[in-house]
């Protein structure tokens, strides 16, 4: 039983620190300050850049341009955070469900 809540515990505090690091780094890249535990946020996050770096053939660049890349770079920005969240609240009701059942 011991080894259940403390696998309880460790999900709850994981799933927390997914939810906090999903909210800082939002906050950084909004900001723009950094954070000495993030790496460097440069001043343009390009992730259409690096989803073309890791699939050569889509070129995304030839149909994606100027201020439309700005907004689909937030979009995925916005959609890797809120996946991270979901993660992390998942794993945060894992673990409390563990937590309720115990007692």
């Amino acid at each position: 039983m011991a080894v259940r809540a403390l696998l309880s515990g460790l999900l709850v505090s994981l799933g927390a620190l997914l939810v906090l690091l999903s909210f800082t780094i939002a906050y950084c890249y909004m900001t723009g300050q950094s954070s000495p535990l993030l790496p460097e946020i440069g001043e343009e996050l390009d992730l259409l850049s690096m989803i073309e770096a890791q699939a050569p053939g889509l070129e995304l660049s030839r149909y994606v341009a100027g201020d439309v890349r700005v907004l689909v770079n937030a979009g995925l920005l916005a959609l890797g955070l809120l996946i991270i969240q979901g993660i992390g609240y998942v794993l945060m009701s894992l673990g409390g469900r563990g937590l309720a059942s115990r007692s």
